[in-house]
């Protein structure tokens, strides 16, 4: 039976003293992005959850970072099948840890007494030997709602979930060179942003796709392939997000196979043309908020925008003190015992993704082989 799943976005402050400046990136998706007004600090967003029983796999939710089992998705487990509507299947959900595993790391191994429970929420493993996921040796096997050592449900129960953690981050400080010092505040709060509409762990992207919208990668580059399965999950996508070694990679690929993306002219900040890759005509924006792993591993974002196509929408205060630009505030904070003037400058944001299709992640990208 389908559930009601009901999410508040809640706008957040990014704050910055006089930064180090490391550069001014476009910041595509600051552009592209649509912005809704909000009046009353929140912005609430209604989502529909389905789940099949009976498919063999445990269905999962996550609200950002946080991801947690559906509970009669637990019946698909041998040991519990039959235990649906009397509230232990509620009891057991309940118990669950979450845990986060990196590549390389060992989830279990043969030999050892099994003393958890392991279900796959997100990711790709690879079990080593024989065994009922088994696989060809070094590949990852995609793994959404698979589970193993179910038996030990008949003594200890606990579970593991794997989400992805992002911290915010907040600072303030004195200011001098008021007018130069102030627009490279600016600028470094503009850069702070993007990076926590992508990355923060309660309302950025890469945490608030759906887990059916994540997809792996067939082979680690990222192919024309990879792309178009993006681009086959939703209707009316406007534009991929890619690191900009991601985007190299994938022309890599492209010259491999012999097929060549077109390239579009598009209004870049200030209004300035700027050519930028295509792929079925739809812009691929780079950006260098979407992080890169030590293993050379990043992701792919592809997104439909606007409330009127139920897309990404980013949320900004309707109205705010001192706002010298649209969700941006700068406010005079006093001298200090150095004659050193002070100045606040603050940030409101948000994003919200309206339904699960309207935002698609292509994950594992190999950025160099």
């Amino acid at each position: 039976m389908p559930e009601r799943d009901t999410a508040a976005r809640t706008l957040t402050t990014t704050t910055e003293s006089v930064p180090q400046m490391r550069g001014i990136t476009p910041r595509w998706l600051l552009l592209r992005l649509p912005w809704v007004r909000v009046y009353a600090g929140v912005y609430r967003v209604n989502r529909r959850l389905a789940y099949r029983l009976g498919d063999g796999l445990v269905t999962f939710v996550n609200d950002g970072a946080e991801v947690r089992v559906v509970p009669p998705e637990l019946a698909e487990l041998p040991p519990l099948r039959g235990l649906a509507g009397n509230g232990v299947l509620d009891a057991v959900a309940g118990r669950f840890e979450r845990r986060e595993y990196g590549p390389g790391e060992t989830i279990a191994q043969a030999g050892r007494p099994a003393g958890a429970v392991h279900l796959i929420a997100h990711g790709k493993v690879e079990m080593v030997g024989e065994g009922e996921y088994g696989g060809e040796t070094g590949l990852g096997i995609p793994a959404d709602g698979r589970f193993f050592g179910e038996r030990v449900l008949l003594g200890a129960t606990q579970a593991l979930l794997r989400v992805h953690t992002r911290v915010a981050d907040l600072c303030n400080g004195p200011m001098n060179q008021v007018e130069q010092q102030l627009r490279l505040t600016v600028e470094a709060v503009r850069e702070r942003q993007e990076h926590e509409l992508i990355n923060n762990r309660d309302f950025g992207l890469l945490h608030n796709a759906d887990l059916r919208q994540r997809i792996q990668t067939r082979g680690g580059p990222p192919t024309p392939d990879d792309l178009d399965e993006l681009l086959a999950r939703r209707r009316g996508s406007r534009f991929f997000l890619a690191h900009p070694k991601a985007i190299a990679a994938f022309g890599r690929e492209c010259t491999r196979r012999g097929v060549y993306p077109s390239v579009l002219r598009v209004d870049g900040p200030g209004g300035a043309p700027q050519a930028v890759q295509a792929w079925r005509g739809v812009p691929i924006y780079p950006c260098d908020k979407i992080p890169v792993t030590a293993s050379g591993t990043s992701s792919i974002l592809v997104m439909r925008t606007g409330e009127d196509d139920e897309g990404v929408v980013g949320l900004r205060p309707a109205r705010m003190p001192d706002e010298v630009e649209p969700g941006l505030s700068v406010r005079f904070a006093g001298i200090d015992e150095r004659a050193v003037m002070t100045y606040l400058v603050s940030a409101y944001h948000s994003a919200a993704v309206l339904v699960p299709d309207a935002l698609g992640v292509l994950e594992n990208v190999e950025i160099a082989r």
